[in-house]
């Protein structure tokens, strides 16, 4: 489920904006340092959700020509 942080822009958790470009969530955290994203601390010190917002994914795929796999319902 994406996330609107406030009523702005919807944003994507890791799993959403992998399986939007139709990769790993490893290989999205490797791409992670070219891609503008929020890290909010969630549940102790280790652990940390990481949202990309909606207008930053979209640069990311304009800027390396990638697009993103078509749903299939």
């Amino acid at each position: 489920m994406s996330v609107t942080i406030g009523g702005v822009e919807r944003h994507f958790r890791m799993g959403e904006a992998a399986k939007l470009l139709g990769v790993s969530r490893g290989t999205l955290y490797r791409w992670l340092p070219q891609i503008v994203h929020r890290r909010i601390p969630a549940g102790g010190l280790t652990k940390e959700i990481v949202l990309i917002a909606e207008s930053s994914l979209a640069e990311f795929l304009t800027r390396y020509e990638r697009r993103p796999e078509a749903s299939h319902g």
